[in-house]
């Protein structure tokens, strides 16, 4: 009598290493999808880290945190920086604006003033809702380029190329 082939058995090995491949995989885009949850449709404005374009940002929360100051003490358009007093990168955009756009320009220090503490706070939560990881968003300096009370573009870190600001300043 002839016997037949059995079919080869796939291992316990096999089965582990297929099952792990197909978790590992199910990470990946998972963790791909939470980087890039910026805004589609060209929705938002652009978050710079230095002078580089990161990706985009939805603000709305705040910009109606913002109007608050927009008619009163802030000018338009307006640079705010926001800081700490220890940071020798704040210090030197407060120099940088301080000598090139002293008028429209305002600095809260993070570490003193609790509004600006909760206005950066708030920048911190939006930044990170829409994707950026918190070790960019926590980061100081950030400045919001605001005109006609709507935030135009949040640049994270110390950049002081004056063209970079003015094309911020003139392409909003």
């Amino acid at each position: 009598m002839i016997k037949k082939k059995e079919k080869p058995k796939l291992s316990l090995l096999y089965v582990v290493v297929i099952v792990l491949i197909i978790l590992v995989s199910i990470s990946v885009v998972i963790i791909s999808i939470s980087f890039n949850k910026t805004p589609r449709n060209g929705e938002g404005v652009p978050l710079y880290l230095g002078s580089r374009i990161f990706g985009k940002i939805v603000v709305d929360e705040l910009e109606v945190s913002l109007s608050q100051f927009q008619d009163t003490a802030l000018p338009n358009p307006c640079i705010l920086m926001f800081g700490l007093t220890t940071c020798p990168h704040c210090h030197n955009m407060y120099e940088f604006f301080q000598k090139h756009y002293p008028d429209n320009y305002r600095a809260f220090w993070i570490d003193t003033d609790r509004t600006a503490a909760e206005l950066f706070m708030m920048l911190v939560d939006i930044e990170t809702k829409n994707g950026v990881p918190q070790h960019y968003a926590m980061a100081v300096p950030q400045t919001v380029i605001v005109v006609n009370s709507k935030v135009k573009a949040v640049v994270i870190g110390e950049v002081q190329e004056a063209e970079f600001w003015e094309n911020l300043l003139k392409n909003n």
